[in-house]
């Protein structure tokens, strides 16, 4: 009886830890599932995936592999708050009943904007608006009649390669330019051939500046030209280089095409994307995270007036949604109806209750079929963040300017030193992602190839390679979480868990 006893509370003991382990289980499905459908959404959406979100300060994470690391994960989504280039429809709107349009409105995709100083204000300097203008080779005419050609007849927005280092610009004093520039080495460096899209700041006091290293020739010159915010909140009609940063997120425009003063014509083709850069706020800031959704409002029956609270004689928008086993610890929406209120917070009449909200614009009734996007912080329970490594790659610049004014942009770098020994060298904030290279062999052929991101930022380049052609981003990480994973086990809930998964297009080989 005593051996079958303990036998029996030794068989007896493992069933615990069983249904713990189909539990946990059942949690890293569910955490699957869902980031597929998060997958599923941005793939079938694609105006919905953000350009880039990266660090806006590096070292406040560890060079260590975070990304597969579920107790660092706290302090990566506090550092992967920085949206980089986010492209900006905008939306005609007409403010004086005219039937023309005469303000030009854009809703950022990643709001509430992070109030830096903690003035409880948030306003136009706290985003980077700008609009990418294209330079043009200088055609070496002599414009100013002094019997040669060199850098005085260059004119505004050309460019003259005078030497394999030095770049020469149309002066504009007191301008300090970024300048994203494009162009093929003149001596491959190891294997690589090219180098895209590198950062320069040119003084305004200077209309010349060296590359980094030599080049046979310059594919193109970009300037980001950055716009001005306006302080005292009036746009003026003659001023279509500045723009208005209105709660939650809402830029404001007097121009169809915003653009800078030096730039008269709205139809010049040198004028590229406008885009803009920001800091999202997070939980250390008073921001916490947020879920972003769109729908449509509708009239209240009687039912859910009664439910809601809401006076049989008040006429306000409602709206649906579905928050599952959230609990919002705080709900914005902003009206998304062409109109003057185009982009307008509104007031929360009720609070969210069985996932119905009830909203006010200025207290004045919202009627059905208006379009309204809520933002609701989701405290600490579920949330979804979406990491998209740099689209393109370059070696690492010889001075730290850039370093010191532009501090994310060392995801971009690669270190040229490594290339010798057959190893790729990136930051470590990209471990655990997923890189595209396309590289020519040996044999004279042309692949593409998905490579990992090691823990210290390494990727081991093929044997063959000849030659390297290009370094992309090939993956999204979407990630879900909770914030209570490590302080507490076995998880109570679903947003105890966390899971990883990761989009990588397949490689394949390219054709010479």
């Amino acid at each position: 009886m005593a051996i079958l006893g303990i036998g029996i509370w030794a068989i007896v003991a493992l069933f615990p830890k069983g249904q713990n382990i189909i539990r946990r289980s059942g949690l890293r499905q569910l955490a699957v599932q869902l980031s597929h459908e998060a997958i599923s959404d941005y793939l079938t959406n694609p105006d919905k995936m953000p350009f880039a979100l990266v660090p806006y300060d590096p070292n406040q994470v560890p060079n260590a592999p975070i990304l597969l690391e579920p107790a660092d994960l706290l302090r990566v989504r506090a550092a992967y708050n920085f949206v980089w280039g986010e492209p900006l429809d905008l939306v005609p709107v007409d403010t004086n009943g005219d039937g023309a349009p005469d303000e030009w409105r854009a809703i950022l995709h990643f709001a509430p904007v992070m109030d830096l100083n903690g003035d409880g204000q948030v306003d136009g300097k706290y985003v980077r608006v700008y609009r990418e203008v294209r330079y043009l080779p200088f055609p070496y005419k002599d414009r100013n009649g002094d019997g040669r050609i060199d850098a005085s007849d260059v004119a505004d927005m050309e460019y003259l390669q005078n030497s394999p280092t030095d770049v020469y610009l149309s002066l504009r004093p007191g301008w300090t330019r970024v300048l994203r520039v494009s162009y093929e080495l003149a001596t491959p460096f190891g294997p690589v051939t090219q180098v895209h899209r590198e950062l320069y700041l040119v003084d305004g006091g200077t209309n010349r500046f060296s590359l980094h290293r030599r080049a046979s020739r310059i594919l193109s010159i970009v300037e980001e030209v950055p716009l001005t915010p306006n302080a005292d909140n009036v746009l003026e009609e003659d001023k279509y280089y500045e723009y208005e940063l209105h709660p939650f997120g809402v830029l404001r425009f007097v121009s169809s095409v915003p653009r800078p003063s030096f730039v008269r014509s709205a139809n010049d083709p040198r004028l590229g994307r406008l885009l803009v850069d920001y800091l999202i706020d997070d939980a250390q800031n008073g921001g916490g995270h947020w879920l972003l959704e769109t729908g449509t409002t509708f009239a209240p029956d009687s039912a859910l007036r009664q439910r809601l609270n809401l006076p049989a004689n008040r006429n306000v928008g409602v709206f649906q949604t579905v928050f599952g086993n959230l609990v919002p610890t705080a709900v914005q929406a902003i009206l998304l109806d062409v109109g003057p209120n185009w982009g307008a917070p509104l007031t929360i009449f009720t609070l969210p209750q069985e996932g119905v909200l009830a909203f006010e614009l200025a207290n004045q009734p919202l009627p059905p079929s208006a379009r309204v996007r809520v933002a609701y912080q989701t405290g600490d329970d579920w949330f979804v963040q979406v990491i998209k490594p740099p689209d393109n790659f370059q070696l690492a610049p010889p001075d730290t300017q850039v370093l010191q004014q532009f501090p994310y942009e060392r995801l971009r770098w690669f270190d040229p030193t490594a290339l010798r020994q057959g190893v790729l060298r990136v930051s470590p904030l990209l471990a655990g992602l997923s890189l595209q290279l396309r590289w020519l062999g040996a044999n004279g052929v042309t692949y593409e190839t998905i490579a990992s991101v090691d823990g210290s930022g390494q990727v081991r380049l093929p044997p063959n390679l000849a030659r390297l052609n290009a370094i992309q981003g090939a993956s999204l990480l979407v990630r879900l979480s909770g914030r209570t994973l490590w302080q507490q086990a076995p998880p109570q809930r679903k947003g105890d868990y966390v899971e990883l998964t990761t989009i990588v297009p397949p490689a394949q080989t390219v054709q010479p």
